[in-house]
């Protein structure tokens, strides 16, 4: 009997993810902030957000397992350049060994701007976070999101994962509001009930403040941003 490619195993260094995901998750919650990886129906959905028309500069924050990660890479177009960054040291070392295309780098979501002008990558089209924004501090959270704005293009995106069970905490409408202030357009996917925990994206669009005096030089989507 053929197995339907909606329920193919995972590949291997996905499921050798997952044990180490689950691992530290036990050993650093705050700083993986999630029960499980994300499903790979959600990390469809983020990947669709990517333009297939251009090459694009494209930033994955939180990627732990890489499982968005895979999604983005099969749907980038050529020319594309992809780039993950994980807080996490052991979830970024296996994403290092296990994804040799991937540029990882292992650091702080605050120092974006920096961590990207080491490598020579921006401004960005599209940042996807599956960052925890529930445990994050509120100053930390306020950095990254100044972080972001930094480093994106002047016709920029930023996909949020915001899973169910945490989108009436306090923290969680707090960051609402703090989005609202800096794009122009937010607008949800629909709801990924099979993940775990269900979840969907928030997709902000038209940033305020970003721009070419405030974003990163070079890459080739400083062209396609225009």
């Amino acid at each position: 009997m053929t197995m339907s490619r909606h329920h193919r195993p995972a590949p291997l260094h996905q499921r050798l993810g997952t044990t180490r995901f689950l691992l530290q998750a036990l050993r650093a919650p705050r700083q993986i902030g999630a029960i499980a990886p994300s499903g790979r129906r959600l990390a469809a959905q983020a990947a669709s957000l990517i333009a297939s028309d251009r090459p694009q500069t494209i930033v994955e924050l939180g990627p732990g397992t890489g499982v968005i990660t895979d999604a983005l890479h099969a749907q980038q177009p050529p020319d594309s350049t992809l780039c993950a960054v994980e807080i996490n040291a052991a979830m970024a070392s296996h994403l290092t060994g296990s994804r040799p295309w991937l540029q990882a780098i292992h650091g702080d979501a605050a120092d974006l701007p920096r961590l990207l002008q080491r490598t020579a990558i921006g401004p960005v089209d599209l940042i996807i976070s599956a960052m925890p924004w529930s445990v994050i501090p509120p100053a930390k959270r306020n950095d990254i999101l100044a972080a972001i704005t930094d480093v994106l293009s002047p016709h920029g995106t930023l996909a949020t994962v915001v899973t169910v069970p945490v989108r009436r905490l306090p923290a969680i409408r707090d960051l609402r509001l703090r989005l609202d202030t800096m794009f122009g357009q937010i607008r949800q996917t629909s709801t990924i009930w099979s993940n775990l925990p269900p979840a969907n994206l928030w997709v902000c669009t038209n940033p305020r403040n970003s721009g070419p005096d405030r974003g990163l030089r070079g890459g080739t989507a400083d062209a396609a941003a225009r």
